[in-house]
């Protein structure tokens, strides 16, 4: 990638991962990436798409996938720690430390 288009692919990312905080729909961002790849935008000229045209188009996107894997990830976590929160006999306090952290 060029100086630009370098900057501008971090730019998406940070983006990307802005918006994945604000609104957990965006996981599935990545997917409609590359099925506009594959359908309006169509880099790959020939009527067969070869399997290096599509790695190299995955490849392109791998940060995108990480960001969506680690966030839902967190997000498990989380809710798991909500669940404990939950059955604790000190459920109160516990919630309150949780909602601190997990809006700070």
């Amino acid at each position: 990638m060029k100086g630009n288009c370098r900057r501008n692919f971090w730019i998406a990312l940070a983006f990307f991962t802005l918006g994945l905080m604000s609104k957990p729909m965006l996981v599935t961002l990545p997917f409609v990436m590359l099925l506009l790849d594959y359908w309006p935008l169509k880099p790959a000229t020939s009527d067969q798409w070869q399997l290096s045209k599509v790695m190299r188009l995955a490849l392109e996107k791998w940060p995108f996938f990480f960001a969506r894997v680690s966030f839902v990830r967190h997000k498990h976590f989380l809710f798991s720690l909500n669940e404990v929160a939950t059955r604790s006999p000190h459920s109160n306090s516990f919630r309150c430390i949780i909602g601190f952290v997990t809006h700070c």
